[in-house]
């Protein structure tokens, strides 16, 4: 191994892109900097950074990557001092007036910072502005003055975490709160009441328009100090079919981390079910549609229960006295329900149950649509034509002329003050109408419905509606995916059909691959081609799997070629996982390394900052003999936010291998300093890499003092030492603070003293609330282990009754061992129609069976039946 560096590729300086500001103070700062930025050439940022480094007189210090930032990007400099310095050692290399070029810069940064900050003062917000729910409405039993708007307050559990949260924020860190819990349950309102006691300089900042995730990318580059983010329901800001939910949560996860915007604080609110999309890791291999916002909110939750209970009970029944609608609800709450019922839920669920059937099947259509992905607008000619499918051939005949009209003023009636089942969307000034009337189901009966519906499968009228009446790509692809994942095949064909109409490439993609499973390689390939000509790089990576499954090697790999040149030029940063996989690698594999270069570095320009695009980098530049590249690839893995050590490991094994113990031990040193500490945590508990754990357990125990790392930290220390006890102590408390893996160790250290009913317990709970299966998983495998078949199949169906895939793939095969083959195939069947098909290829029945055979060739129909051969026109 020779660092000779004669055959290395020659360092270029490259020139940084000249920032893109909208017009004003802003960009009239990031132009003046630039100008002498271009003046000072040639200069590259170590070299701006190191002369701010060597000016004692500076107050700012800024780094490479602030320099960087402050140069090329868009957004605003958090801190004046480090435009002073960049601009004062930029005007120096430039021969500029030092002192005008700085009080030009002073002024437009004050200026930028003033016209830009965003949010209004917290008193400027009513909780109805905030979405709170309104309450119930109880006649007053004397003429005083009138009760306040909302019922009064009773703190909770969850209101003492959150306040912790907002008391760090007040005292100057950066801060984030993500209240978990079915709807009304009082997550919002525990916001609102939280965020009144911020001080008065604090802003409030609620992006809507034009939507959601628009709007928190439009100005969240502009975020500033004392500004508290509100997102309820996070989940429009975060779990969106573009794409824009990711970049919404880079974006957050980048505000928390730069110290020099804050203190900010980012408070949030989301169901159960779709917390559990956006946190739970997805099987390797598999395509990682959330990773940035599983990053963003993991550790953040704050659990909202849907009852009063205990101690919280007892304080309720204090106060109920105090305000009538409380009271009325303490008389009439089922089991502790307390916010539901104050919100009008029950009278919501009510009105449903109790619905004639025209109005009953309009709110079952709209409660499908939007459990399977629709947005929250539904159109009223979607309604209309889906309702049919959810009447019965009686209740269709029975109806009057006016059945539209009636069932609609029957499910928009209000209840006790809250909006009724589904009620019309009047847009306000300045808003677009829709084409048509668009309609809103209420919030409780959704999370009712992901529920009460989960094993429902919409019947045929609903996806041809939906197919019929589509008007947006996205809307259209949630759906596909929807009937996809439910083995709908057929009718996910049309609406990845519709979808494809509608300007959305991969949905021909996805077409190419249904109709490849079905037996039609020609329709496939057409599919495949036209997605390729559409821009899309996976029509020709399926083309050439195509080739290569045909024993067409070098067709496979011109394929292959070509789509890393189209995958190049539209480089996406948050697909850089699948272009590493399917394209770099094979290509590296091939021999073509320039060409998997070329690729790698198409999308780490493009901003990606993902794992296996930097460890593809260090492995191009390892295997070309260029090791100071690697080394500075490997650099960019440790330092950037999702802290990757796994590339410079591979250095540090390849430098003892090839006996350099001195280079390979100043690598390690380097990667334990520069590391951010949960990259310790993760390299000390990963094995194989023949590192001291104790050593990186006393830095990590030493970097975070009193805080949840080094609680774990210390908890397997102790472990280690004999002291169970202890170690739980300490684990239990990881887990009180939501600590991520803590609810695992505790699971683990019940199995390892017998104790099945707490494994079991903790076991779950890792499964629900931090979406981590493999305690589950071990639990399982040691009553396999010890015989006990009894145990492990209670635990697989436990974990199926609670919605898990695990539950249902366990229980599935368990049940076809025992040779219940229909008993087998109902388990799968159901979990199919709950979106989880994967159960379907599981069962060994697959190889022998020709119905089988041919249901997981072309799917199911809407009633369970197994679809006869098909093909999409076109």
């Amino acid at each position: 191994m020779s660092r000779d560096k004669k055959d290395a590729p020659v360092s270029r300086r490259r020139v940084l892109q000249r920032p893109q500001a909208a017009p004003g103070p802003l960009r009239d700062l990031k132009d003046l900097l630039y100008e002498v930025y271009l003046a000072a050439q040639p200069l590259n940022l170590d070299e701006i950074a190191a002369d701010i480094t060597g000016d004692d007189a500076l107050d700012g210090a800024p780094g490479r990557d602030t320099v960087h930032r402050c140069l090329s990007s868009s957004d605003i400099p958090a801190n004046q001092a480090d435009v002073v310095a960049i601009a004062t050692v930029l005007a120096r290399r430039a021969t500029w007036d030092v002192d005008d070029l700085v009080k030009r810069a002073r002024d437009l940064w004050v200026s930028a910072r003033m016209a830009r900050r965003v949010g209004k003062t917290i008193g400027e917000f009513t909780a109805f502005d905030l979405e709170v729910h309104q309450s119930i409405e109880i006649e007053p039993k004397t003429d005083g003055p009138p009760p306040p708007v909302l019922p009064l307050y009773v703190p909770r559990n969850h209101d003492r975490r959150l306040r912790q949260i907002v008391d760090e924020a007040k005292a100057g860190k950066n801060r984030l709160a993500v209240l978990v819990g079915e709807s009304s349950t009082g997550k919002t309102r525990a916001c609102w009441e939280a965020v009144r006691e911020l001080p008065a300089e604090w802003r409030l900042w609620h992006p809507l328009t034009p939507t959601r995730p628009e709007a928190a990318l439009a100005d969240l580059a502009s975020v500033g100090r004392h500004t508290m983010v509100w997102l309820n329901e996070a989940q429009r800001y975060l779990l969106t079919p573009d794409g824009l939910g990711e970049h919404v949560a880079a974006g957050l996860r980048e505000l928390l981390r730069d110290p020099d915007r804050g203190p900010v604080l980012v408070l949030g609110t989301v169901s159960p079910w779709d917390w559990a999309t956006l946190t739970t890791p997805c099987r390797p291999g598999t395509p990682d549609p959330h990773r940035e916002a599983r990053d963003l909110l993991v550790g953040s939750a704050i659990e909202v229960p849907a009852s009063f209970v205990g101690s919280d009970l007892e304080a309720l029944h204090a106060d109920a006295d105090r305000d009538p609608r409380l009271a009325h609800a303490v008389r009439h709450a089922e089991q502790g329900h307390i916010t539901q019922y104050l919100a009008g839920a029950p009278a919501l669920l009510e009105r449903y149950r109790t619905a004639p059937p025209a109005a009953k099947a309009l709110i079952n259509a709209a409660m499908d649509a939007q459990r399977l992905g629709h947005g929250p607008g539904l159109s009223l000619s979607l309604l209309e034509t889906a309702a049919e499918g959810y009447l019965t051939d009686t209740q269709w005949d029975l109806l009057d002329q006016d059945w539209r009209k009636e069932a609609l003023q029957y499910t928009g009636e209000s209840l006790r003050g809250a909006r009724g089942p589904l009620t019309l969307i009047r847009p306000r000034s300045g808003q677009a109408a829709s084409p048509q009337p668009e309609y809103r189901l209420a919030d409780y009966l959704d999370q009712h419905a992901r529920g009460e519906r989960r094993y429902e499968v919409p019947p045929a009228h609903f996806w041809e509606a939906a197919a019929r009446h589509a008007s947006a790509p996205a809307g259209a692809m949630a759906l596909a995916d929807a009937a996809r994942s439910r083995w709908r095949l057929r009718h996910a064909a049309l609406l990845y059909r519709v979808a494809a109409d509608l300007g959305e490439a991969r949905a021909l993609v996805h077409l190419g691959g249904l109709h490849e499973r079905a037996g039609s390689p020609s329709a496939a390939a057409n599919y495949y081609q036209a997605a390729a000509n559409a821009g899309d790089a996976r029509g020709l990576i399926e083309l050439s799997h195509m080739r290569e499954r045909a024993g067409e090697a070098d067709e496979a790999l011109r394929l292959l070629r070509a789509a890393a040149v189209q995958a190049a030029v539209n480089a996406n940063p948050l697909e850089a996982d699948y272009f590493v996989a399917l394209l770099a690698r094979p290509l590296m594999k091939s021999g073509d390394t320039g060409a998997a270069e070329r690729l790698s570095l198409s999308l780490a320009d493009a901003g990606s900052d993902d794992p296996w695009l930097w460890a593809q980098l260090t492995q191009l530049r390892m295997d070309a003999g260029d090791w100071d590249g690697a080394e500075s690839y490997a650099r960019q893995a440790v330092c950037g936010p999702k802290g990757d050590f796994n590339p410079m490991m591979k250095l540090v094994q390849a430098w003892r291998s090839a006996g350099d113990g001195t280079k390979a031990n100043l690598l390690y040193e380097e990667l334990i300093t520069t590391s951010h500490t949960e990259t310790l945590w993760e390299l000390a508990s990963t094995e194989g890499w023949g590192v001291s754990a104790d050593r990186l357990y006393e830095i990590i125990d030493e970097r975070e003092g009193d805080a949840p790392l080094a609680w774990a930290v210390r908890a397997f220390r102790l472990e280690a030492a004999g002291d169970i006890a202890g170690a739980e102590t300490l684990h239990q408390a990881c887990a009180d603070a939501r600590f991520r893996g803590a609810l695992g160790c505790l699971a683990r250290l019940r199995m390892a003293t017998g104790d099945w009913e707490g494994a079991e317990q903790f076991a779950l709970r890792a499964l629900g609330e931090d979406g981590e299966n493999m305690a589950a998983h071990d639990l399982a495998m040691t009553y396999r282990a010890a015989g006990r078949v009894d145990r492990m199949r209670a635990l697989y169906q436990g974990i199926a009754d609670d919605g898990h895939v695990l539950g249902f793939s366990g229980l599935a095969q368990l049940i076809e061992k025992d040779g219940d083959n229909a008993g087998a195939e109902r388990v799968a069947l159901k979990a199919t129609s709950a979106g989880h098909s994967e159960v379907l290829f599981m069962l060994q029945r697959r190889n022998h069976d020709a119905r089988w055979r041919q249901l997981l060739r072309y799917g199911l129909e809407p009633d369970g039946s197994t679809s006869a051969p098909w093909t999409t026109p076109g």
